[in-house]
C-alpha cells in the first residue's frame, strides 16, 4: 500500500509539473505572437518613403526568424487559419492566437500614435477606398502571401530551410509594392484593425480587410492541399 501510495504520489506531481509546462508553452507562444504583431504593425505605422516597404519586409523577416520555435511566428489571424484548416495549428489553440495578435496590434497602434506626435509627418490622414479595390486587391495580395508562407513552411522537402523568413518578408515587400496604392496592402486583419484606431483606415472599412484576408487564407490553404504532392 505504501508503494501503491508513493507511486501515485510520483504520477501525480508529473502530471502537475507536465500540466504547468504546457500552460507556460502556451503562455509562451501568445506572447510572441502579441510581441511580433506589435512591432510589425509599428513598422507600417512609422516607415515612410520609397523604402517603406522593405522596411517592413525586413522587420517580419527578423520576427519570423526569432518568434518560428516558440509560436510558429503567425502574427497575423489570416495566417493562424490557414495553419488551423491545414491541421497545423490546434483548434483550442485558434482564440488565443487571434486574441494576442489583436492585443499586440492595439497596442501598437496607441505607441505608434504617440510616436508620430514626435515626426515631421505627425498628420494622420484616413485612407480613402474604393471597395472593388479593396476586395480584389486585398484578396490577391493575402491568397499570394499565404501560398509563399505554406509553402515554404509546411512542405517536408522546405522544412527546416534557413531562408523562409527571407522569402516570407521579400514576398510581404513586393506584395505591398504592387497593391498599396490599389487596397493599402494590409493582408492582415489584426494589422486593419491596428490601422483603423490609429486613424489610418476608417472603421467603416473593416468589413472589407476582414472578410478578404480570411477568404484569401481560406482559398490559398485550398489550393495549397491540391497542388502539395506530399500526401
Amino acid at each position: 500500500m505504501i508503494l501503491v501510495s508513493g507511486r501515485n504520489d510520483v504520477m501525480n506531481g508529473r502530471n502537475k509539473y507536465l500540466c504547468r509546462s504546457e500552460t507556460i508553452g502556451h503562455m509562451n507562444k501568445l506572447i510572441t505572437e502579441g510581441i511580433g504583431t506589435f512591432f510589425l504593425l509599428l513598422a507600417i505605422l512609422l516607415s515612410t518613403g520609397p523604402l517603406a516597404a522593405l522596411a517592413i519586409g525586413l522587420m517580419l523577416m527578423a520576427l519570423m526568424y526569432s518568434g518560428m520555435r516558440l509560436s510558429g511566428s503567425h502574427y497575423n489571424p489570416a495566417v493562424s487559419l490557414a495553419l488551423l484548416l491545414q491541421g497545423r495549428l490546434h483548434r483550442d489553440e485558434f482564440p488565443g492566437y487571434i486574441f494576442a495578435q489583436l492585443c499586440g496590434a492595439t497596442l501598437a497602434a496607441i505607441m505608434g500614435g504617440f510616436l508620430l506626435t514626435f515626426t515631421t509627418n505627425a498628420e494622420v490622414v484616413v485612407r480613402t477606398n474604393h471597395t472593388l479595390g479593396v476586395l480584389t486587391g486585398e484578396f490577391l495580395g493575402t491568397f499570394a502571401f499565404i501560398y509563399v508562407y505554406l509553402h515554404v513552411i509546411l512542405p517536408e522537402k522546405t522544412r527546416g530551410n534557413a531562408y523562409y523568413g527571407l522569402a516570407i518578408g521579400l514576398t510581404l515587400t513586393a506584395l505591398m509594392s504592387i497593391f498599396t496604392e490599389v487596397s493599402g496592402a494590409v493582408f492582415n486583419p489584426a494589422v486593419a484593425l491596428g490601422l483603423a484606431i490609429s486613424g489610418k483606415l476608417a472603421w467603416s472599412d473593416l468589413w472589407m480587410y476582414f472578410i478578404t484576408n480570411l477568404l484569401g487564407a481560406a482559398v490559398a490553404g485550398t489550393v495549397f492541399s491540391l497542388v502539395n504532392d506530399e500526401k
